[in-house]
């Protein structure tokens, strides 16, 4: 499996739900973009997630 995958995965458990904008997750999300651009692949709703949480939080990030 590719580090997306498994990254992905582990996210589609973490961000359910209220957990969802989190901002605990950034790390994980931030993460996993990386690794979809290393290995050229696509997923709106963590890019969403992760956009979502900074304009949230602009304090943080």
């Amino acid at each position: 499996m590719s580090i997306f995958v498994d990254l992905k995965s582990k996210l589609d458990q973490a961000i359910t739900g209220v957990n969802r904008y989190n901002p605990n997750n950034v790390e994980t999300l931030e993460s996993c973009i990386e690794a979809m651009v290393q290995e050229n692949q696509y997923d709106k709703d963590i890019l969403v997630t992760t956009l979502k949480l900074y304009q949230l939080n602009p304090d943080k990030f």
